[in-house]
């Protein structure tokens, strides 16, 4: 079992043209099986095989991951991801990532328990978990890059998060669509800069990432 998902991770990694090294693949399978076995106790998420553990969690979030490199390396190298749950997007980017710097938040003290672990069992440094709401964020923290999956809605991710974007930041928004409704309501003051269209290795379904940045920041 463990050697087949093995394969399915290295073959979409390379899919996703990701170049790694078979630590990084070690980590991200130790990650998926720490998943599975906390989910049997505190229900972090719906999945529960961990074939698709690795395709909608691990390779659905690493899909974003050179394009959440690239921006915040243009920035302060700081990225904040706000209800991360189980930790995604960011704990699988900051695999690749070391030289940036995540900063993981949610208000349930299960998932940033469960993060916790993640991070001192894969030696992740560079990764900061808090169990806090958003709103509790200190002001004076900014942030190149603040990203979601599936948190909330684009008005309501904007408006409890622009205080902490830093000049030229960006938002960045795991979305599985993106309907007009949702876009009109973005405020007047915020645009969206691009819309991709994201192919997960090995899964049928559709996925956006919704990229956001204040208008006076050109």
């Amino acid at each position: 079992m463990i050697s087949d998902n093995k394969e399915l991770l290295i073959e979409g990694l390379k899919e996703l043209d990701i170049e790694t090294n078979p630590e990084q693949v070690e980590k991200l399978l130790k990650y998926s099986e720490l998943i599975l076995k906390w989910n049997k106790t505190y229900n972090l998420t719906a999945i529960r095989e961990n074939k698709d553990v690795v395709i909608k969690h691990i390779l659905d979030s690493l899909a974003v991951c050179k394009i959440l490199e690239k921006i915040a390396s243009e920035g302060n190298k700081k990225v904040l991801d706000v209800g991360c749950g189980a930790g995604l997007p960011s704990l699988p980017c900051s695999v690749f990532s070391p030289n940036l710097y995540f900063t993981l938040v949610d208000s349930v003290g299960k998932k940033i328990a469960f993060v916790m672990q993640v991070v001192t069992l894969l030696s992740l440094k560079h990764v900061s978990p808090k169990h806090e709401r958003i709103e509790s964020e200190p002001t004076e923290n900014k942030y190149s890059v603040i990203t979601s999956r599936a948190f909330t809605s684009l008005v309501n991710f904007v408006n409890l998060t622009e205080r902490l974007l830093e000049k030229n930041g960006r938002w960045l928004a795991l979305k599985a669509k993106l309907t007009e409704e949702e876009k009109s309501e973005i405020p007047s003051n915020i645009e969206i800069e691009a819309i991709e269209k994201l192919t997960i290795p090995f899964l049928d379904e559709t996925r956006v990432l919704v990229i956001m940045k204040r208008k006076e920041d050109k």
